[in-house]
């Protein structure tokens, strides 16, 4: 399969290019749909742009003005742990690919275990920030 010059064959390449298109594609609908938009009034606008578009706005005040910095927070984290997934996963895949094709059979079982846990790790730090931003826009749009 592997050439004398060393290059990894097309059909490896298209493969694990075709992934990282289809993954990039696939995180620009819903894991950056959340934005939260501040006015100059005192009032703050949350959008969640999944399938369904729901936006509404909240006046800040004492009471819920904690809430908001925490959805901030909890919201820039939430689209680092994604760019870290878009950088991540198709940098396991083409290592997969290599190490598949290089017939480096140990290399490519440590890569798979390490690759596992990885993802399962970042998955699980996913979803509980989408439980957490979903717990606190719930919270705000009752204070409404």
């Amino acid at each position: 399969m592997i050439k004398r010059n060393g290059l990894v064959p097309k059909k490896a390449l298209v493969a694990a290019i075709s992934g990282i298109f289809i993954i990039i594609i696939l995180f620009m609908f819903f894991p950056f749909g959340y934005s939260l938009q501040e006015d100059g009034n005192g009032k703050v606008t949350i959008s969640e742009n999944g399938i369904l578009r729901n936006e509404f706005t909240v006046e800040v005040t004492e009471a819920n003005e904690l809430t908001i910095v925490l959805l901030k927070s909890v919201l820039k984290e939430f689209k680092t742990i994604c760019i870290i997934l878009l950088i991540i996963f198709p940098l396991l895949l083409l290592s997969l690919a290599f190490n598949y094709v290089q017939k480096s059979k140990g290399i490519f079982i440590i890569m798979c275990v390490i690759s596992i846990f990885m993802m399962i790790a970042i998955t699980i730090l996913y979803f509980n920030n989408i439980e957490i931003m979903e717990n606190l826009i719930k919270s705000l749009s009752q204070k409404k």
